[in-house]
């Protein structure tokens, strides 16, 4: 196995990570006077993790085996191996504490309950760093063997997403307070585009912001498009579990020719006693919010705006945009 080393992404992932990201999870450790227990999607290589290392105390990482293709035993485990490398080297030099590596879509292992050497899925910990990496669009589905069924089954992301948050929400443990990166393409299927407009069609907030963008192309239609079906979506997954959540600036990119987004949520338990959580953040001052982009010159965050319709510049920083929220203001601030 080759040695150790610092994957190397994109320029863009990299700026990211360090100048977004990184920020955000120091301000957590300093927060929680711990460090973090990451739950995500790493790569072989870990690089995500070796970035943020002086931040994570412990790692639970899922690697499938020959993306997209649904798991089977003659594929090759050599990125399986290769990320226990990586981990492993991190824990003999004292980086972490330890591991827990699923070999599997996270789909997969979650729904089974295991990972495909029958390692059982066990959560603990209560997750502070979630990284959710995805490969594709969100509504792309990932088909899976469901053992408990003994057939093929078509997972959806956002049910994976749920599913992990229900989970997080019956861990008593503290500090009850986590963070939650999101990565996906910025493309949205023509017919789940269709769907959304006809669920928010009675809402006048979204109904409004769909109208406010329907004259833009392609792309750039598409990618608001996602970023109110992934508030919709999510904001409501986390009431639900007694989550408030609170959506930083949404960040866009490019990998080679594919458009990426990276979503950025911060998620606060309350104690509801039976109703849900609710929603402290403005939505309209939400969509309206221009993205941010790494700017491969300067090595700093900007803000993307489109010209043809009216976007508000959003805060760069992480930290301040957090500690500018509401739930900050009633749930954090000592």
């Amino acid at each position: 196995m080759p040695p150790l080393s610092h994957f190397s992404p994109t320029l863009n992932k990299e700026i990211i990570r360090s100048k977004y990201n990184a920020p955000l999870l120091n301000f957590l450790t300093t927060t929680f006077k711990r460090k973090l227990i990451y739950f995500g999607l790493p790569s072989p290589d870990a690089g995500d993790i070796i970035e943020w290392i002086e931040f994570i105390e412990f790692v639970i990482a899922f690697q499938c085996r020959e993306y997209p293709k649904p798991s089977d035993p003659n594929q090759s485990d050599e990125a399986v191996k290769r990320l226990e490398f990586n981990l492993n080297e991190l824990q003999r030099k004292n980086k972490i504490l330890d591991y827990n590596i699923y070999d599997g879509y996270i789909e997969e292992v979650i729904i089974n309950g295991k990972d495909n050497d029958n390692l059982e899925f066990k959560q603990k910990e209560f997750i502070t760093l979630y990284n959710l990496d995805f490969c594709n669009e969100v509504t792309s589905p990932q088909t899976i063997f469901n053992k408990n069924k003994g057939e093929l089954e078509v997972i959806y992301k956002l049910n994976i997403i749920k599913k992990i948050v229900s989970i997080q929400s019956n861990n008593n443990s503290l500090p009850f307070k986590f963070v939650m990166f999101l990565t996906l393409k910025a493309k949205f299927w023509e017919i789940e585009a269709k769907n959304f407009e006809d669920i928010v069609k009675n809402d006048p907030l979204l109904s409004e912001f769909i109208e406010s963008i329907s004259t833009l192309a392609m792309i750039e239609k598409d990618i608001r498009m996602l970023k109110a079906y992934i508030f919709k979506t999510l904001s409501e997954t986390l009431c639900v579990n007694n989550y408030i959540p609170q959506f930083l600036p949404v960040v866009r990119y490019k990998n080679g020719p594919h458009d990426l987004v990276q979503f950025t949520i911060l998620g606060t338990y309350e104690q509801t006693f039976g109703r849900n959580a609710l929603i402290k953040q403005n939505i309209v001052d939400f969509l309206k919010e221009a993205f941010i982009t790494p700017n491969l010159e300067t090595k700093e965050m900007i803000n993307s705006t489109n010209q043809n319709i009216l976007e508000t510049l959003s805060e760069i920083d992480s930290v301040k945009s957090f500690c500018n929220s509401k739930v900050y203001n009633e749930f954090w601030k000592e």
